[in-house]
């Protein structure tokens, strides 16, 4: 699943979150001019919460 062009009830469904970290996720896309390049990248951005980010990393990519 891409993190850069997946909708927040796809991201939510396929990383296990929760609705309100899939939206946030959705808030830092649209605050970049650019796709992100990496996971971990958006992870950081997002100011997601530290116990999200294996479940994202197992199953996000982010294609370039």
């Amino acid at each position: 699943m891409d993190i850069n062009t997946a909708p927040p009830s796809v991201i939510a469904h396929y990383c296990g979150i929760d609705d309100r970290a899939a939206r946030q996720i959705e808030r830092a896309r649209s605050q970049r001019s650019i796709p992100f390049q990496s996971v971990d990248e958006l992870l950081v951005f997002a100011e997601l919460d530290v116990s999200l980010w294996d479940l994202i990393r197992e199953r996000a990519v982010v294609y370039s």
